[in-house]
């Protein structure tokens, strides 16, 4: 992609274009820091929208998303393949990030590359994951970012599952590959917006 040659990070959405895509896509676009690519992947249907950033890059693949399950995963595998930047974060089609998502990524790995960053996400109803003093995978939603090479080099990615994120989490990104072998960030700060959350 290469839209900003020195962004650390690429934002992915995986869409089937859902009327909420333009409310993400304007989440990203309200972020703090400007150093950032977003790449938005439309799983077997024509793009529908077009961007006037060049920051954004818009995609259409073959439809790689199974009926009747969380398609994301398989979609995301694919755009992950599609990036060049060193970290990828994640924003699904009916999400939005706070505007402080991408500053609060600079901060962190600004003092260590860590291999896995998990932000907090804010629920509808105020309910905050992770938990305060209950931290581990069990209770992780999709606001994480992950350094690519790490994921390239234990062969880890996302598993089609009527869970999405979570089955990526408990059967692929185990908690003792990630602590064997993975620097984790368990931030304190609430960057991810699951639907319409405040």
């Amino acid at each position: 992609m290469g839209l900003q040659l020195n962004s650390r990070i690429t934002i992915i959405t995986a869409t089937t274009g859902r009327d909420s895509l333009q409310r993400t896509v304007d989440s990203v676009l309200k972020q703090d820091n400007s150093n950032w690519n977003y790449l938005i992947v439309f799983d077997g249907i024509e793009p529908t929208i077009c961007p006037e950033d060049d920051r954004i890059k818009v995609v259409k693949i073959k439809k790689a998303g199974i009926e009747g399950t969380n398609i994301a995963g398989k979609v995301y595998n694919i755009g992950m393949n599609l990036c060049n930047t060193e970290y990828v974060g994640f924003l699904d089609d009916d999400d939005t990030i706070m505007n402080n998502y991408v500053s609060e990524f600079y901060k962190i790995v600004s003092e260590t590359d860590y291999d896995e960053i998990i932000f907090k996400m804010i629920f509808p109803d105020g309910n905050v994951i992770p938990y305060d003093n209950y931290i581990d995978f069990a209770n992780v939603g999709i606001s994480f970012v992950l350094r690519r090479q790490f994921l390239k080099d234990k062969n880890i990615e996302f598993v089609q599952h009527e869970t999405g994120d979570w089955y990526f989490w408990d059967w692929k990104m185990s908690f003792d590959v990630w602590q064997a072998n993975g620097k984790i960030f368990f931030s304190d700060k609430i960057c991810y917006k699951w639907r319409e959350s405040c």
